[in-house]
């Protein structure tokens, strides 16, 4: 797929990294991947659940 040369270059760099045995480290809502010299960090933004707009009968009829 193609993408803003930005996000593809970033891309390529996640995946040259994933292509080799690295440590992985999770703390929380944090994934650490790398080797110790380059390290990729990935975060799980915070996300507030979307209230739902139905009016409450989830039975159909």
């Amino acid at each position: 797929m193609a993408g803003p040369p930005e996000a593809m270059e970033q891309e390529q760099r996640l995946l040259a990294l994933l292509d080799v045995p690295q440590a992985v480290v999770v703390t929380g809502h944090r994934l650490e991947v790398g080797d110790g010299e380059t390290v990729a960090l990935l975060v799980r933004p915070n996300v507030q659940p979307v209230p739902d707009s139905s009016d409450g009968d989830d039975q159909p009829g």
